[in-house]
């Protein structure tokens, strides 16, 4: 009830910075190595708070006010991200719903634009959480690339946004992509194939299935193992709603085309047969 009268009080032009100030107080005390005395004296007596490390109670106890406030006043997010760097492993872990702020947020634009460094995690769960339901916005996917490529190299931070990608460049990211654990590979087709399958807005940057396919097959082995590659196909494959007959009749014509045949060309076709038992006299007709 104190977060919701504080809440409303924020909007009265005299209370806002005091109430702000407060807030951020709480939060700050997220980065002491214990619970401050001063302001959960009464909670430890009480047993509320049983100890002198943080629990999830206690982490909770600094939260509401300053997180309540961030929908509605979006520049208060830039001092979280500040906070998130010095706070410990589990403080970290609490999710951050943002969902009401929208990515098009001239403030998260500029959080990801000029991401604190050690916020970088933080950054990755809120467009995670913005791009879940909704395409990423060309503005967003603008300023994620950007960030990728000047600052952070680890190619899941592309993730969220993959479908706002040029094919191009989408292409160009399956040797790292394929390469990192397999519920996150699943997460990466499901957000090129299932999901955009069945999404009434249309992008140009959307791979099509045969396409994915035959990019995975052109990965050299250079710049990945086979066995990961086969893995691939093999996710791939298994989305039998997606990959039909006529998705593989596709995928197989252009690869025989290609000239040296992809090495998987054969265990794809193999593959394709055990999973789409009419395809054979396809397949004899193109061998």
């Amino acid at each position: 009830m104190q977060y919701v009268l504080k809440k409303n009080l924020h909007e009265k032009e005299e209370f806002k910075q005091p109430i702000e100030r407060h807030a951020l107080k709480f939060l700050k005390h997220l980065t002491a190595a214990q619970p401050p005395e001063a302001h959960f004296g009464e909670d430890k007596k009480s047993s509320t708070i049983v100890n002198d490390t943080w629990t999830e109670h206690s982490i909770r106890l600094c939260l509401p006010l300053y997180l309540s406030l961030i929908p509605s006043y979006h520049y208060l997010i830039l001092s979280l991200a500040t906070i998130y760097t010095a706070v410990n492993g589990d403080i970290k872990q609490l999710i951050i719903e943002v969902r009401e702020m929208g990515m098009g947020s001239p403030e998260i634009l500029k959080l990801v634009e000029n991401c604190p460094k050690g916020a970088e995690t933080l950054i990755t769960r809120i467009i995670h959480t913005l791009t879940e339901q909704t395409p990423p916005s060309p503005e967003l996917v603008e300023k994620v690339q950007d960030l990728y490529h000047k600052r952070v190299s680890d190619v899941r931070f592309l993730i969220p946004v993959l479908t706002g990608l040029e094919k191009r460049e989408i292409i160009n990211g399956l040797p790292k992509l394929i390469k990192l654990s397999q519920p996150v590979v699943k997460e990466v087709f499901n957000r090129l194939l299932i999901r955009n399958a069945s999404s009434e807005t249309s992008h140009a940057s959307l791979i099509l299935p045969s396409k994915l396919l035959i990019a995975l097959h052109q990965i050299s082995p250079e710049e990945c193992e086979l066995k990961t590659i086969m893995n691939a196909t093999t996710l791939c494959l298994n989305e039998r709603a997606i990959y039909t007959h006529d998705v593989l009749a596709v995928a197989i014509q252009q690869l025989v085309d290609i000239n040296p045949i992809p090495v998987l060309f054969m265990r794809t076709v193999l593959q394709a047969l055990s999973f789409v038992s009419n395809m054979i006299g396809f397949v004899m007709n193109i061998l």
